[in-house]
């Protein structure tokens, strides 16, 4: 900040009242001489001109004049010191020193900071203007070092309205001619709709009277949200709803224009951005595929004896033909049809039906959600949705559809009493009837009845009854 002075020039009374006492002084000092030097003439010899001078000079010398004339100047010295901005006296002072300290203080709190390739400025520029009066009578009502740099640095106060009953936001914007969305901003904690009587509105700002202005660039990390995506789709069915894939943030590195105002900060503005990691939308699928009517408990029984029983029948002919073969015995048997009916499982381990980690394995647990079972009778295993789902081992598909809290789902008989089933599917690839081989695709994950999350539920049943997979898989 710079600091303007104006130079007062002496009073004319007062240079005239200095000039006659050093001519008095002068014709004095004159006489003295002359007088002197008339004596002398009389009883001596005529002094030298040279004397005469050296006497006046030393006269000079030796008279009070400095004395004098500092002492015309302090009695005469009725000033005051005026803080301006702008032209405009906001403060004034009995003293210079005074008005000095109030821009020290505010350079020194406001004025100052380490940041590197900080810009600094100050609007508009403070001034301290000297001011001569006839009398110390004259002295306005001095001002207080710390009040006014409050009152430069904070302005006058906020304006402040009481409502009365009945009155809005809007009616209060409009009588004092402000913006309705400014007031908003500065009440967040009122409700426009409810104000009452008594309510205190901000309606503007105290303005600071100087502002030190500190610009400077940040660079800071930033988060960007990801969307939530809809998205119809046949394989679901009409009301069902299924998130397809998780949804995650990503990141930006922002570099960002920042202004304090006397010390606070004013406002931020993005001048760049480079992105770190893009975000990733959640997806959601809506069914609208026409629902599957479920399949009666009862008649999923009867099918399911039908089919162990001619199982049963074919295993017997094969057995017997077996025996017929062993006693040496030539006989043809009629070959069985099997297009309908699986071959009998020979053993061994069961393929992985798909690649994923396993959440849930077989036994008892607590329900994930409700409705789910405490008894697991399967294992879960984790994978995205409309993943590949194989067959474990091949046989005949004995089930193909909506199975209870299963959602859609497959069961694959392989004889000898040995089943798989394969739940919460997104949408099945075969159907009742069908002969399948080891690892061919039947069903593609999803989450389909009672389900928190995209994954395939893998039964093994041995005669009907659940059994842990990992004894086969």
């Amino acid at each position: 900040m710079s600091i303007g002075k104006t130079v007062s020039v002496r009073r004319a009374s007062s240079f005239f009242a200095i000039m006659m006492v050093v001519m008095l002084t002068l014709m004095m000092i004159s006489t003295t001489a002359v007088f002197a030097a008339g004596s002398e003439q009389q009883n001596t010899d005529q002094t030298s001109e040279e004397s005469q001078n050296k006497a006046i000079i030393d006269a000079i010398s030796n008279a009070p004049i400095v004395e004098t004339i500092n002492q015309v100047a302090e009695e005469g010295d009725n000033s005051y010191y005026m803080l301006t901005l702008s032209g405009h006296v906001v403060a004034t002072f009995e003293n210079e020193r005074d008005a000095k300290d109030v821009i020290q203080i505010i350079d020194d709190h406001f004025a100052h900071t380490e940041i590197e390739g900080a810009v600094i400025t100050t609007e508009p520029e403070l001034k301290v203007e000297r001011v001569r009066v006839e009398s110390k009578d004259d002295y306005p009502e001095f001002d207080d070092v710390n009040d006014t740099v409050t009152y430069l640095v904070r302005g006058d106060g906020d304006t402040v309205y009481f409502t009365n009953e009945g009155d809005t936001l809007w009616d209060v914007a409009l009588a004092y001619g402000v913006n309705v969305d400014d007031v908003v901003k500065l009440n967040p904690h009122i409700d426009p709709e409810v104000l009452g009587s008594g309510t205190r509105v901000i309606v503007q700002k105290a303005q600071p009277l100087v502002r030190v202005k500190i610009e400077y660039d940040e660079v800071v990390e930033k988060k960007i949200k990801y969307r939530t995506v809809e998205k119809e789709t046949e394989d679901l069915t009409e009301g069902v709803k299924e998130v397809y894939q998780e949804g995650y943030a990503g990141y930006a590195l922002s570099t960002e224009r920042v202004t304090l105002i006397n010390g606070q900060e004013y406002s931020r503005e993005e001048i760049d951005r480079e992105i770190i990691s893009e975000p990733q939308d959640t997806i959601i699928l809506i069914g609208t595929s026409e629902p599957v009517e479920e399949v009666e408990e009862e008649e999923e029984v009867e099918e399911e004896i039908e089919y162990y029983e001619e199982g049963e029948e074919e295993a017997e002919a094969e057995a017997e033909a077996e025996a017929i073969a062993a006693a040496g015995e030539s006989s043809e048997t009629e070959s069985v049809e099997s297009e309908s009916v699986a071959a009998p499982y020979s053993g061994g381990a069961l393929a992985w039906p798909l690649s994923g980690d396993v959440t849930y394995g077989f036994g008892y647990r607590t329900a994930p959600i409700a409705g789910a079972s405490t008894y697991h009778e399967g294992i879960d295993i984790c994978a995205p949705y409309a993943t590949p789902i194989c067959a474990a081992a091949s046989g005949t598909v004995t089930l193909a559809g909506w199975h209870y809290g299963y959602g859609y789902a497959v069961i694959i008989d392989h004889g000898n009493g040995l089943s798989t089933l394969y739940g919460h599917c997104s949408s099945l690839g075969v159907s009742v009837g069908q002969n399948v081989s080891t690892g061919q695709v039947i069903a593609y994950v999803g989450s389909t009845g009672i389900s928190s999350a995209n994954h395939c539920h893998f039964e093994v049943r041995e005669n009907g009854t659940a059994v842990d997979p990992y004894n086969y898989l």
